[in-house]
């Protein structure tokens, strides 16, 4: 939790994140999307913009370290 809220991370940005999890999760204002990562780098940046989250990476290991 930070300041009152849910932190999360996605890992996955396929077509079911894309339409499914991250609306969702944008959607809740208890709920801070920090994190964003799949495989494809520039697939999460995409979904990053979109879905505003803080930090994009590449590999899990950094969500995991953080």
């Amino acid at each position: 939790m930070k300041n009152g809220k849910l932190v999360v991370a996605q890992i996955g940005c396929g077509k079911f994140a894309e339409y499914q999890d991250l609306p969702n999760i944008s959607s809740l204002e208890e709920v801070a999307l920090k994190w964003i990562c799949d495989l494809d780098l520039e697939r999460a940046k995409e979904m990053q913009k979109k879905f505003g989250a803080e930090k994009v990476t590449s590999d899990y290991k950094e969500i995991c370290a953080d």
